[in-house]
């Protein structure tokens, strides 16, 4: 993973696809993956459905 925690304890949006974030424990990324049919909502740390929510980093420049 080349990501860094910017904080020890923490959720943050991938930074292209908005199918996974990373979640951070002890300074340590584990990369995770929303539930199918579900995108990550970077202001909300969550997942929701796709119908719902918009990206603004995939194709198509979603916007919330």
């Amino acid at each position: 993973v080349n990501f860094l925690c910017p904080s020890i304890f923490g959720r943050y949006a991938h930074p292209t696809v908005c199918e996974y974030f990373y979640f951070c424990r002890f300074g340590w990324p584990t990369l995770m993956l929303c539930i199918i049919g579900f995108l990550d909502v970077e202001s909300r740390e969550l997942c929701r459905d796709k119908n719902y929510v918009k990206c603004s980093h995939d194709k198509g420049d979603w916007i919330p």
